[in-house]
């Protein structure tokens, strides 16, 4: 292989590197398109696969746009800025249509890409970190613990963004050694919740500092809290300790509840599933790793009773607060883990909701689940490779009724999928 081998692009995969071909070698090339012809440089070389970065890109794709965010390219949040929106939902088709390559059943299940309505300026909750050397705050460069400065994120909420610069603004240098990381979220209504993460980190001014400024935010919460695996631990709390979003019904949430980050996309989604299941009112549904009750409280008005699942115990009291805040009686939630509580479960199920983190199922909460059997089965991911794998295992007494990708996360590589399996 010479020093700096061109290649032409053939497909982009999950994750959003370029694939092509070096003499028979598969070789992965980030920031480039199908169709691309690039010279690059070899950077990794391993026995089946190469990756590289452009020296020079000799011809473009058509799909090619310039990127709208400058820190695009060394900052690790987005990967397909580079590509026309349009063309980034058909790869996004693909990402799914190759996860299931293997896996047989008709094809024609897969269905096409649902755009996101809003391209940029769609999460509601980005996570900053601090380089207390350099005095730094932003982004994690891809792969590495080199810290990107950020002043703006283009696929944040612009509240958010605001918030951003009020703290950048008002940052001290005994702040950079007080505090490790900053999570800001937002609501639908544009209120914020603010995170400032560390372990002493409640002795910096800086909290009461930008909630006394605000500067027209509507900053609901800022909590001082030190991190516990999913859980925080709170030293102190100004304000509420919770956001209220409407979309798409009312619910809170506390500062380790998961939320999806695109509310809009996710609106849609649930829309989607409810039609699929097709309600009667009589059903029994569990809902595994059911968060702060998101879905369990969407569907809770169409069945006859709703268990929830979930290991973390501060969304477990979400869940209930936000039933009790919609007047739902029928709701129960179970704190602890989804394969231990599955099997312990006395009640069977008309239907199963498992909406499981990246790494995807457990071995024994697939066992579980073969040996509950209910009828109809909803399987949300933000991994088509690892929902794929687990679907082959469930694919013994299931059937694929559809499958449907969904761009929850614009200008990056990733895809959040829904699928639907019957009896």
């Amino acid at each position: 292989m010479t020093n700096n081998p061109i290649v032409k692009i053939e497909k982009v995969i999950y994750g959003g590197d370029g694939l092509g071909h070096i003499d028979g070698k598969t070789v992965f090339v980030p920031f480039t398109a199908p169709g691309d012809e690039v010279k690059i440089k070899i950077t990794e070389e391993k026995k089946n696969y190469s990756r590289g970065e452009i020296v020079e890109i000799i011809s473009s794709a058509s799909c090619g746009r310039i990127p709208f965010c400058q820190y695009f390219g060394t900052c690790g949040g987005c990967q397909l800025q580079h590509i026309n929106y349009d063309d980034q939902v058909t790869i996004k088709t693909g990402f799914v249509q190759d996860a299931y390559r293997n896996l047989v059943f008709s094809k024609d299940k897969i269905q096409s890409c649902q755009a996101s309505p809003r391209k940029d300026f769609y999460r509601n909750k980005i996570t900053l970190y601090i380089d207390k050397v350099n005095h730094l705050i932003g982004y994690h460069k891809k792969n590495s613990h080199q810290l990107i400065d950020i002043k703006n994120c283009r696929i944040a909420y612009t509240t958010i963004n605001g918030a951003l610069k009020l703290i950048r603004d008002n940052f001290s240098p005994e702040d950079f050694n007080l505090i490790d990381s900053i999570v800001l979220r937002a609501n639908d209504l544009n209120e914020l919740m603010i995170i400032f993460t560390g372990t002493v980190s409640y002795k910096s001014e800086l909290p009461e500092k930008i909630y006394k400024l605000e500067h027209g935010l509507s900053i609901k919460s800022i909590i001082c809290a030190e991190e516990n695996g999913h859980s925080f631990i709170i030293t102190k709390n100004i304000d509420d300790n919770f956001l209220l979003n409407q979309t798409p019904i009312k619910h809170k949430i506390s500062p380790p509840s998961f939320s999806q980050i695109n509310l809009a996309v996710a609106s849609n989604l649930l829309a989607t599933l409810k039609n699929a299941l097709a309600l009667t009112g009589q059903e029994t549904l569990i809902d595994a790793y059911c968060g702060s009750g998101l879905i369990s409280l969407f569907l809770a008005d169409k069945v006859k009773r709703v268990i929830g699942l979930e290991s973390v115990p501060e969304a477990v009291e979400d869940a209930k607060a936000n039933a009790e805040l919609l007047n739902y009686s029928n709701c129960r939630f179970i704190c602890g883990s989804v394969e231990q509580e599955l099997i312990k479960l006395k009640e069977s199920a008309d239907i199963l909701i498992i909406d499981p983190p990246r790494a995807g199922c457990d071995p024994k909460t697939i066992e579980a689940i073969l040996q509950l059997q209910p009828q109809k089965l909803a399987y949300i991911s933000c991994d088509p490779s690892t929902m794929a794998r687990d679907m082959a295992k469930l694919s013994q007494i299931y059937q694929i009724s559809f499958i449907q990708p969904f761009d929850m996360f614009p200008q990056t590589g990733h895809v959040e999928t829904l699928a639907l399996l019957t009896k």
